[in-house]
């Protein structure tokens, strides 16, 4: 019985670290805005059974957000950058926020770092699924 309980497990783990619920579906922009007062461009594309990936056009950087953790109108990522590693931090904690309407309140944390290193406003550019 163990041997199947293992597989079954972490098929569960990998279908949930793709379920985004579907207000979160779509494409996304907005600006970054550090703490030091930089600014960037946020590209996010989120699909449900597809998974969240992040794009930085400006820092030539981008990635994938890993679901850790979600409520109804509150998620938590960990960013896994996949390319541009030498431009932007890796492993990231990124909670995302749903606003009114078609907007989302993005907050990056650093380990070891307390309170948001960054925050955006994302506004939904396009409906997927």
């Amino acid at each position: 019985m163990q041997k199947l309980t293992l597989p079954l497990l972490c098929l569960l783990i990998l279908a949930t670290s793709c379920a985004v619920p579907k207000w979160m579906n779509g494409s996304w922009e907005g600006t970054g805005n550090q703490i030091d007062g930089k600014t960037w461009k946020v590209e996010m594309v989120s699909e449900a059974g597809v998974g969240t990936e992040v794009s930085y056009p400006g820092l030539n950087c981008g990635g994938i957000w890993d679901l850790r953790d979600t409520r109804i109108l509150t998620m938590e990522f960990q960013e896994e950058i996949e390319y541009g590693t030498e431009f932007c931090d890796q492993h990231v904690r990124v909670v995302v926020k749903k606003l009114m309407g078609n907007r989302i309140h993005v907050k990056y944390y650093l380990p070891g770092i307390e309170g948001p290193i960054a925050e955006a406003i994302l506004v939904k550019v396009e409906e997927l699924g």
